[in-house]
């Protein structure tokens, strides 16, 4: 019963991935790859062969002498052999093979131009980023899918004539756009026979960029963990459990979260590691000292960041503001929140 609720699991998300790729690079992926995804799906749904080839995706009209009719008819020969191999090759690894690793990362490089518009922390493309995205797109076994292979496949890209990252597509960037404040306090170093224990706290906030201004959501979180020892690694929430409670029942998809990216160091690693499934988020990293940054680095945002560098540049204050709050000790949390509180809201016209 398990084995059979775990297989009609593992369907539903794929099928669920199938969708999702197809809704994000359906500007992109050619005829064939749609009809193979497409024709997966059917197979995932419970279809036979014989239903299948009745389906109006396969009975479509195109004419004759077109690509598309030439590539429809090899699917619809009489041995199927086509068919059946999709059939045997649906499941995550397989769905990649069929796509090819080469298309993908192109793909993904034409769409994405740098990770973080994907919603992985970071700001530039590596073979192993590339490698865990593909896999989170289909639910795939990172075990499964060759980093070797992908480096070879990133090198051919970018030493190439035909090199992506110069043939980018416009770039959608959400409606919903947010800016996330996240500080790391340390709290309070003790020494015990020569151990060190250490006592931090996350502070984060979030805020909704309305034209020139801010919207303070009302949400912010505090949490305490605790290290002990230098050399053990301390457990503080992801970015993206961060962004879920502060983001609470609000539609997570299609929105942009801007970041300023020194305050990710505590995060990346831990964030990228612990991803389960493709994240819903756009990120922009900037840099408050210097905001033009964005554009200067990131030249296929140009145009789009413009009016939002506005009210980046009026957050300035407020940072340094929240940054100056003195929490020395534990005992101090609620002063500590409350004067954060009152100060957000006082920026933000709601005090």
């Amino acid at each position: 019963m398990n084995e059979y609720s775990d297989s009609l699991n593992s369907k539903r998300l794929l099928l669920e991935s199938i969708d999702d790729f197809i809704n994000i690079f359906s500007d992109i992926i050619s005829f064939e790859a749609n009809l193979k995804l497409q024709i997966s799906k059917f197979y995932l749904s419970g279809l036979t062969t014989p239903q299948i080839k009745k389906q109006k995706l396969l009975c479509k009209k195109y004419p004759p002498d077109s690509e598309e009719a030439k590539i429809l008819s090899l699917y619809l020969k009489p041995d199927c052999n086509k068919l059946y191999r999709i059939r045997d090759n649906s499941n995550p690894e397989g769905i990649i093979n069929m796509i090819q690793r080469k298309y993908l990362c192109t793909y993904i490089l034409q769409k994405y131009p740098t990770p973080d518009l994907a919603g992985l922390p970071f700001d530039f493309w590596n073979a192993y980023r590339l490698k865990v995205y593909i896999c989170l797109l289909f639910h795939a076994d990172r075990k499964q899918i060759s980093k070797k292979t992908i480096s070879n496949i990133w090198s051919v890209i970018y030493n190439s004539k035909g090199n992506t990252s110069k043939d980018k597509l416009p770039i959608n960037i959400g409606p919903i756009k947010y800016y996330l404040y996240i500080r790391i306090c340390k709290l309070k170093m003790d020494r015990y026979q020569g151990k060190r224990k250490y006592n931090r706290c996350i502070y984060a906030a979030l805020f909704c960029l309305s034209g020139t201004d801010y919207i303070y959501t009302g949400r912010s979180m505090s949490k305490l963990y605790f290290a002990r020892k230098k050399t053990r690694r301390h457990n503080p929430p992801t970015l993206y459990k961060i962004l879920d409670q502060l983001l609470g029942n609000e539609k997570k998809s299609n929105s942009t979260i801007y970041i300023e990216n020194d305050s990710l160091a505590t995060f990346r690693i831990a964030s990228f590691h612990a991803l389960e499934s493709r994240p819903t988020y756009n990120f922009i990293f900037f840099k408050f000292n210097d905001i033009s940054y964005i554009e200067k680095t990131q030249k296929h945002l140009k145009g789009i960041v413009s009016d939002d560098k506005i009210v980046l540049e009026k957050m300035k204050d407020l940072i340094q503001q929240l940054n100056e709050e003195s929490f020395s000790y534990p005992s101090q949390k609620k002063d500590f929140l409350t004067n954060m509180s009152k100060k957000i809201k006082k920026f933000c016209g709601d005090y």
